[in-house]
C-alpha cells in the first residue's frame, strides 16, 4: 500500500491504492518523512498504483471502479508530468508503465512500450482493429460520473467537520482534462507509446478508391482539383524559369 502525508482534493480517487497516513501518526511526521514518505502523491506513486491494478487483472478486464480510478490516475500523471522537466529520474520512477487500452467496451492495462497513441488529427476518425496488430491503442477511458451541478448543490452548506471529503471540492480539483497525445509527448522516450504516424502506412487496395470513405481516399480527392489546375499553368512556368536562347 503506498502512504503519503496528505492527499490533496480530488486525490482520494486514488484510494484504497494510495492513502493518507492516519491522522493519529501526525506525532511522528519527521520520522515518516526519513522513511521515505512523500508529502503528496507523485510519479511513482502512480506508477506502483497502475501496475499492482495491472497484475490484479492480468488475467480479465478491469472492473468498472478500477476503470475509473485508472482514469483519474491516468490524468494525474499527465498533470504531474507538466509541473515536472523531464529527467533521467522521471524514467526511472516511472519504468514499467502500465496504461489503459480497450478491447471492445472493456479495458485492461499494457506496457506503454506495447501501445501506439494516435499522433494526428489524420488518424482521429479512423475505426482501427488491433487484433493481429502487435501494438495495443493507448486511449484514456470516457468520463462516466454523473453530471451534477455542484455550485448549485453545494451553495450554503457547511463544510464537512467529520473527516469525510467535501465532493464539492473534490469535482472542482479533478485534473483537467489531456488527450493521450499530451500525455505522451510528456513521457520520456523510453517508455512513450509508438506515435501512430510511425509504425502503419495506408494503402489503396480497391480500384476506385474514391468510393471509400477512408482518409487517404479524402486525401486523393482533395488532391485532384489541385493537379488539374497545376496542369493549366505548368507550361506558363516552364515558359518563365526556361533559359533564353544562347547565340
Amino acid at each position: 500500500i503506498e502512504v503519503v502525508q496528505q492527499l490533496l482534493p480530488g486525490d482520494e480517487n486514488l484510494v484504497p491504492y494510495i492513502n493518507q497516513k492516519p491522522s493519529s501518526m501526525y506525532q511522528i511526521d519527521v520520522s515518516l518523512r526519513i522513511m521515505g514518505v512523500c508529502d503528496h502523491v507523485g510519479l511513482k506513486h502512480i506508477q506502483h498504483m497502475l501496475q499492482k491494478i495491472h497484475y490484479h487483472y492480468k488475467t480479465s478486464f478491469l472492473g468498472p471502479n478500477e476503470v475509473e480510478k485508472v482514469r483519474y490516475a491516468v490524468l494525474k500523471l499527465g498533470q504531474l508530468l507538466a509541473n515536472r522537466r523531464n529527467t533521467d529520474n522521471t524514467s526511472q520512477e516511472l519504468i514499467p508503465l502500465f496504461l489503459p487500452s480497450p478491447t471492445g467496451y472493456d479495458w485492461h492495462l499494457i506496457n506503454s512500450t506495447e501501445l501506439v497513441f494516435i499522433d494526428s488529427t489524420r488518424y482521429n476518425s479512423g475505426q482501427f482493429n488491433f487484433v493481429n496488430a502487435p501494438y495495443s491503442l493507448f486511449q484514456i477511458p470516457p468520463d462516466t460520473r454523473p453530471k451534477f451541478n455542484y455550485e448549485h448543490r453545494f451553495r450554503n452548506r457547511p463544510l464537512l467537520s467529520t473527516g469525510f471529503v467535501d465532493t464539492s471540492q473534490s469535482e472542482r480539483n479533478y485534473p483537467k482534462e489531456m488527450t493521450e497525445k499530451d500525455i505522451c509527448l510528456r513521457l520520456p522516450k523510453q517508455i512513450r507509446p509508438k506515435g501512430m504516424s510511425f509504425c502503419c502506412y495506408e494503402k489503396v487496395v480497391l480500384l476506385n478508391a474514391e468510393d471509400t470513405d477512408s482518409s487517404l481516399s479524402q486525401h486523393m480527392r482533395n488532391l485532384k482539383p489541385l493537379l488539374e489546375q497545376f496542369k493549366q499553368i505548368f507550361p506558363d512556368i516552364v515558359s518563365h524559369y526556361s533559359l533564353p536562347d544562347t547565340q
